[in-house]
């Protein structure tokens, strides 16, 4: 077989540099409030396979076929928390138990909005269920894919507002995982016009484990959010604290890195840096480093042994400069091209679009022969 000559060609993109401001640091804490929003959060989805018993109810409707699966959603740190519901295959609707006094005959029915449904499958969106913690009720909207050894459910409600943080305007949003206790099993989003301005037009908003404290514009916050009722509605109140004790100083050496993540090894504590600086102060702890955002457009996963220790290790070195590396095999007719974005200490990054690869073209001679996407992992 003759061997071919190749061309890998592959674009690169120029980026904008933003010019650091000094900003007026907090000395007192800082309180907001989200409002409750029904979609467009927590995009996330949990897995649940089927009880080996199912959930008997007093009463149920009649159903169209003899195929019904019968399930329980569970929610809340107690496991006696659920939410019955069936899913009559043949009439593709979802029963759902929403007031849990096990009559599934007073509540409306969801109707599958799969456009062509597959083996007793089912999906059903905007799923409501309504939840009271110590007197305060919270509508959760749920999307849920019903299969027949299991099932998912995605909590797409939460909260969101526009808050200022040193003179700063910036978005939060927070989702619950219907437990009522937010932690590190929830969902954070944080943004703001710095991240706005570098995002390359296929980076996407980050959707974060909810972290303890957050590094901003020079000074650390923890944050606290508490459910409260205010003028009919359930709405979110959060409080930045700034963290005046128990700091410790460290360095950061790295280019275009718009957020570090670190989290302990049991993932009980954990803070994000946006928008690193040289040197700054952060809540002494040992951390591991989770996850670096470069342009809040590409991510990357160092390695789990790389920790921050007070009083040893103290430096993040992380992002850019970038380079890219192709590597080409073959095995017979077949040639397997393997793409890479690296960064300092060989950190491999990420689009955070799947729909935005990297993408290469093959030429023999001035002829294109073939092209197409790498895929990322």
């Amino acid at each position: 077989m003759k061997h071919i000559g190749l061309t890998i060609i592959l674009c690169l993109t120029s980026v904008a540099v933003w010019s650091q401001d000094v900003s007026p640091v907090a000395d007192a804490p800082l309180e907001f409030i989200l409002h409750p929003v029904q979609e467009g959060i927590g995009r996330y989805l949990f897995y649940h396979e089927l009880e080996d018993t199912e959930v008997v109810f007093k009463k149920e409707p009649v159903y169209a076929g003899d195929t019904v699966y019968r399930h329980i959603l569970r929610f809340g740190k107690d496991n006696t928390n659920f939410v019955g519901f069936t899913f009559d295959v043949k009439a593709d609707k979802l029963y759902l138990d929403k007031n849990r006094n096990l009559d599934l005959t007073d509540d409306e029915p969801y109707i599958n909005t799969e456009e062509e449904p597959y083996r007793d499958t089912g999906s059903f969106k905007n799923v409501q269920i309504e939840i009271t913690y110590e007197n305060i009720s919270v509508q959760y909207a749920l999307d849920m894919q019903i299969y027949k050894e299991y099932f998912l459910s995605g909590v797409r409600s939460g909260w969101q507002g526009e808050i200022e943080i040193a003179g700063k305007k910036c978005m939060m949003r927070i989702g619950d995982n219907m437990d009522g206790i937010f932690d590190g099993q929830d969902v954070f989003m944080f943004d703001h016009e710095r991240h706005r301005e570098v995002r390359l037009s296929y980076g996407e908003e980050d959707m974060l484990r909810l972290p303890q404290w957050i590094f901003f514009e020079g000074q650390s916050y923890t944050i606290t959010p508490a459910l409260r009722t205010l003028d009919g509605e359930t709405v979110l109140a959060v409080t930045l604290t700034p963290i005046t004790q128990n700091l410790m100083d460290i360095s950061f050496e790295g280019q275009y890195v718009s957020r570090v993540v670190l989290r302990d090894r049991e993932y009980q504590k954990s803070g994000i840096i946006d928008w690193p600086q040289p040197v700054m102060r952060i809540p002494a702890e040992s951390y591991y480093l989770s996850q670096v955002d470069l342009l809040d457009s590409f991510c990357g996963y160092p390695r789990t042994t790389r920790m921050i220790t007070p009083g040893a290790n103290t430096q993040i070195k992380v992002g850019g400069p970038v380079k890219q590396e192709i590597a080409a095999t073959r095995s017979g007719s077949v040639l397997s091209l393997d793409y890479s974005l690296l960064g300092v200490d060989n950190i491999k990054y990420s689009a955070d679009s799947y729909s935005n690869r990297a993408t290469f073209a093959i030429y023999q001679g001035d002829k294109k022969v073939e092209g197409g996407d790498f895929e990322y992992g």
